[in-house]
C-alpha cells in the first residue's frame, strides 16, 4: 500500500470507530457535548478515509462517506445515537469491500528503489536517456521482489553503456550480445592501457577511465555468468549486488568526457 498511504486508512478508521463509541455513550444519555467534539472527530475521520479511499482507487465507496458527512453535520445531521450506528455501518461496508482488495507491502529498506525518479543519479539521466527507463524498471524490479526482471532490466543498461565506452574509447570489438565477460573487460583494459599519459590531463582522463574499468570488474563479478545475458533466475540478494555494481558504474562511465 506504498502510494496508497495506509496510515489515512488507519487514521480514518481509528477516529471514526472512537466517534462512534462517543457517540452511543453520550447518545444513550440524550447528551450533546460541544464542539470541537463528537462531530468534529467523526467529519475528521471522514476525511481522512476519504483521501485513503480516492487514493486506493475505491471511489465506488465515497458516496457511502458523502451520506455519513450528512449525518454527522449537514442539514441531515442525526442524533448522537442515530450517528453511531450510521458509522458503524459505513465502516462495515468499507471493511467488506477491502476483504476484497489486494495491496503489495513493501519492504522499508526498498521503499526508495520504487519511489525514485533516477536511481542512478541525474548525471546518468541526462547522459544516457535512452536507458532511463530500464534503470527505474529495474529499481521498481527490485522493490517489488522480481529480481530475475530486475537483471534483465540491468542488461539491457549495460548493453547500452558498453557500446558508450567502446565508442569513447575507440574500440570496435565489444560486443555484448556475443561476447563474454572476460573478453568485454580484456578490450576495455587494452584500450585503457593505450591511452595516452604524457600530460596531466590526460592522466587524470585515464585515471578515470581506470576506475571505470575497475567498476566493470565488479559488475563481471557480481553477475555470476560467464555472458552478459542473465541466469535463468536470480536472488534479491545477487540482484541487489549487480543492481549497485551497475550503479557505480554507470555514474563512474558518465562523468567521462
Amino acid at each position: 500500500m506504498l502510494e496508497r498511504h495506509a496510515w489515512m486508512f488507519s487514521e480514518g478508521f481509528g477516529r471514526l470507530t472512537e466517534a462512534k463509541h462517543l457517540a452511543a455513550t453520550f447518545g444513550m444519555h440524550g447528551n450533546e457535548p460541544p464542539e470541537p467534539g463528537i462531530r468534529s472527530l467523526a467529519k475528521d475521520g471522514s476525511f481522512r478515509l476519504r483521501q485513503a479511499l480516492i487514493l486506493a482507487d475505491m471511489g465506488v465507496l465515497i458516496p457511502s462517506l458523502d451520506r455519513l458527512d450528512v449525518a454527522i453535520g449537514g442539514q441531515g445531521a442525526m442524533p448522537l445515537m442515530n450517528l453511531s450506528q450510521a458509522i458503524m455501518h459505513t465502516l462495515s461496508g468499507i471493511r467488506d469491500h477491502l476483504s476484497s482488495e489486494y495491496f503489495f507491502h513493501l519492504d522499508q529498506s526498498d521503499v526508495p528503489l520504487y519511489l525514485t525518479q533516477e536511481p542512478f543519479g541525474s548525471d546518468v539521466t541526462r547522459k544516457f536517456p535512452k536507458a532511463t527507463e530500464d534503470i527505474a524498471e529495474a529499481a521498481k524490479s527490485l522493490a517489488l521482489q522480481r529480481p530475475t526482471a530486475a537483471v534483465f532490466h540491468l542488461m539491457r543498461v549495460m548493453e547500452l553503456a558498453l557500446r558508450a565506452l567502446a565508442k569513447k574509447l575507440k574500440v570496435t570489438t565489444i560486443d555484448p550480445n556475443v561476447e563474454s565477460w572476460n573478453k568485454i573487460t580484456d578490450h576495455v583494459n587494452k584500450a585503457i592501457n593505450g591511452l595516452p599519459a604524457k600530460t596531466t590531463p590526460e592522466q587524470s582522463r585515464k585515471t578515470k577511465f581506470g576506475a571505470v574499468s575497475a567498476h566493470l570488474n565488479s559488475v563481471r563479478i557480481a553477475w555470476r555468468n560467464e555472458v552478459m545475458h542473465p541466469k535463468q533466475s536470480y536472488s534479491r540478494e545477487e540482484a541487489h549486488t549487480i543492481f549497485n555494481a551497475v550503479r557505480a558504474f554507470m555514474i563512474d562511465l558518465a562523468a567521462l568526457r
